[in-house]
């Protein structure tokens, strides 16, 4: 029991380590971006960004990953490996599959999306933001994963190692390049996918992937919602009360303004 309570305990510090550490990094990060973008320029990347950060608090979670983090250790507990498997790779393909169509049409409407925030000339901008979501939900069900599995280092180590990399490359494209808004909504795309793509061989080793949870997915996928969609809500209708006056703000207010309440 003593053992049980110092694992929660390490556990709650990762995590808590991670969040707070990511915080510290992003914290840091937008200064950066101010510092080099001045004020008007910051605000035209909140105003690209608006609506992918809108997304992300509204549609890149309908419950798998609360799901995850209630199924897999309830499985791995009881010694059944091949389901924690096939519940972590139907929870991986349902999230790449949908977010990967929400990427696309991001990226397909980049000009429309460009327009309605007021900076039609940065459409390239608000097709990269598409990548930079379909990585970021990605990432997303990696931490959930993480948790799941009792790797909080994991966590800690994505949360870190994002935003450090979101620094770096913010120093290389947008301070050393002068990439400007460009080079700052490419920042944030590349440092999620070299993040992805430096975590997720952690995961094929373990738990790993398996075909039961490909054959099985639409089953999986019920009982995943079943579950976590209620609490998923709950999360998403918090996130969103702040992004929706952003992203009016993004289509009606100044770079300035932008800048001032992103």
């Amino acid at each position: 029991m003593a053992k049980r309570g110092k694992r929660i305990v390490k556990g709650g510090l990762l995590i808590s380590g991670g969040a707070l550490g990511s915080s510290i990094i992003g914290f840091l990060n937008t200064l950066l971006m101010v510092r080099i973008l001045g004020g008007g320029g910051y605000g035209a990347f909140s105003r690209i960004m608006a609506p992918a950060f809108f997304l992300i608090k509204g549609a890149t979670n309908i419950g798998e990953s609360q799901a995850l983090i209630r199924f897999a250790p309830h499985h791995e507990s009881r010694g059944e490996i091949g389901e924690v498997k096939a519940y972590f790779t139907s929870a991986l393909i349902f999230r790449a599959l949908y977010i990967g169509v929400i990427g696309a049409l991001i990226i397909v409407l980049s000009p429309t999306i460009a327009r309605f925030v007021g900076r039609a000339e940065l459409a390239s901008s608000v097709a990269i933001s598409g990548i930079f979501i379909s990585s970021f939900a990605i990432s997303g069900i990696l931490s959930a994963a993480s948790i799941a599995l009792k790797r909080e280092w994991l966590y800690l180590l994505i949360s870190t190692a994002t935003s450090g990399l979101r620094m770096l490359f913010l120093l290389v494209f947008v301070l050393a390049f002068e990439a400007g808004v460009l080079g700052a909504v490419f920042s944030l795309a590349i440092a999620q996918i070299i993040a992805v793509l430096s975590i997720f061989p952690f995961f094929l080793s373990y738990p790993g992937l398996s075909k039961e949870g490909i054959k099985t997915l639409p089953r999986r996928v019920k009982e995943m919602a079943s579950f976590g969609l209620p609490i998923a809500i709950q999360i998403v209708l918090s996130g969103l009360s702040p992004e929706i006056p952003l992203l009016v703000l993004a289509s009606k207010g100044t770079d300035l303004e932008n800048a001032f309440l992103r």
